[in-house]
């Protein structure tokens, strides 16, 4: 588990350099008085060198450099990705984990490695709380009421499962899960509706995991 964990996080890493040095190019030509405005990643390095050696052709070579560094954390973090795909495949658990609508490759070997093993929990709210996705509950007296999520345990994980949950409510395909959700998003707003929904996710995967079933989209009332 925690093998799989850091291969997790060195993808994370690569991405977060790409994203850096992405931003540090797009700075130092606005410092310059040049704006790239929106273009593709595989367009991007012939889009910043084009600008600068018309614009400023005497900081070819800095650029050049920096787009070096960029284009090497594009090309290890893709080949990381095609790693975790790899290992996804060859696991029972992440492949079912992946029935589920919105929910890759990433996000299942994380949830594996994270968790580790089912049968450390043995109600669904002990995985919610595990993941911060629980509630904090405010007592005074007599009254009590829920707030804002805790937010402890994993954020790379907790973060994985609210993106998934945007995927399914956007892109996702139709299923019971889905139809929930975009009821709770009517009533109370996109992002609380996102992070209910990457709530019932986390008991999902773990529900399929600990009974070694296969995702139903819509599964009939007992």
């Amino acid at each position: 588990a925690r093998e799989l964990r850091s291969l997790l996080k060195a993808r994370q890493a690569l991405e977060k350099a790409r994203k850096a040095q992405s931003n540090s190019i797009r700075g130092l030509l606005r410092a310059q008085g040049i704006r790239l405005g929106k273009v593709s990643e595989g367009q991007f390095a012939d889009a910043v060198m084009v600008l600068v050696n018309r614009e400023v052709p005497g900081l070819a070579e800095a650029f050049a450099g920096m787009l070096q560094v960029w284009a090497l954390a594009k090309a290890e973090a893709a080949r990381l990705e095609k790693l975790v795909q790899q290992r996804s495949r060859a696991d029972e658990v992440t492949r079912r984990f992946e029935q589920v609508y919105g929910v890759g490759p990433l996000t299942s070997l994380l949830y594996r490695a994270t968790l580790d093993n089912p049968h450390r929990f043995r109600r669904t709210e002990e995985v919610a709380d595990y993941l911060g996705l629980a509630p904090r509950v405010y007592q005074s007296g007599d009254m009590a009421y829920r707030g804002r999520i805790t937010k402890e345990g994993d954020h790379l994980l907790r973060w994985h499962l609210v993106e998934c949950a945007h995927v399914l409510l956007t892109k996702g395909r139709d299923c019971t899960l889905k139809r929930w959700g975009l009821e709770l998003a009517h009533r109370k707003g996109s992002a609380k509706a996102k992070v209910a929904v990457a709530r019932k996710l986390a008991v999902l995967l773990w529900r399929l995991w600990k009974e070694e079933k296969d995702f139903e989209p819509f599964p009939q009332a007992a």
